[in-house]
């Protein structure tokens, strides 16, 4: 992409916001933007020592936060850069993969 722009095209580089952080020994990973969500999906309870928490516009994931789920955050990250319409209901099941929630 850098070398296309550097000949003049216009490509954007524009990837999925992504942070984490370790915290009393247990991975926080977030990705997303979550301003602009209507709807917040718990998958899991905070009280186990893996669960995650989403953020939904519309039929659209746009954000995800884990506490050691990793897989949750790579399959969260492309559902969110491909915009895919996702069920709610499937979203919220923490035994359903979050590649399998899309509708």
């Amino acid at each position: 992409m850098l070398a296309a722009n550097l000949i003049g095209g216009a490509e954007r580089y524009d990837p999925v916001p992504y942070f984490w952080s370790e915290q009393f020994g247990r991975m926080l990973q977030y990705v997303g933007d979550h301003r602009g969500a209507d709807q917040l999906v718990w998958r899991g309870h905070a009280d186990d020592p893996h669960w995650a928490v989403c953020w939904l516009a519309g039929e659209r994931l746009v954000a995800v936060l884990t506490v050691g789920l990793p897989r949750d955050l790579q399959q969260g990250r492309r559902l969110i850069a491909s915009a895919a319409a996702v069920d709610v209901s499937r979203v919220s099941d923490p035994t359903v993969p979050l590649r399998d929630t899309v509708r």
